[in-house]
């Protein structure tokens, strides 16, 4: 394997691409639409959806949880 000049765990100056569900969309939204219609129906919010966000507003919403029982106490 030819090395790149870099070590493993330096600092990189252009982020690391997300992976996107942009191309599972584009294949679901190509499906036939009499035999896949639910499938076809959900390719285009899927386009949009970021794991990333979801899981991050799911942290959030834990962690308001565990202040607010604390709180209580």
């Amino acid at each position: 394997m030819a090395s790149t000049g870099s070590s493993p765990g330096a600092a990189s100056n252009s982020p690391t691409p997300r992976p996107t569900a942009k191309p599972t969309a584009k294949s679901w939204a190509d499906l036939d639409p009499e035999e896949y219609a639910f499938t076809r129906s959900v390719a285009d919010p899927l386009r949009d959806h970021d794991d990333r966000e979801e899981f991050l507003v799911g942290i959030d919403l834990i962690v308001t949880g565990i202040t607010g029982i604390t709180e209580l106490r």
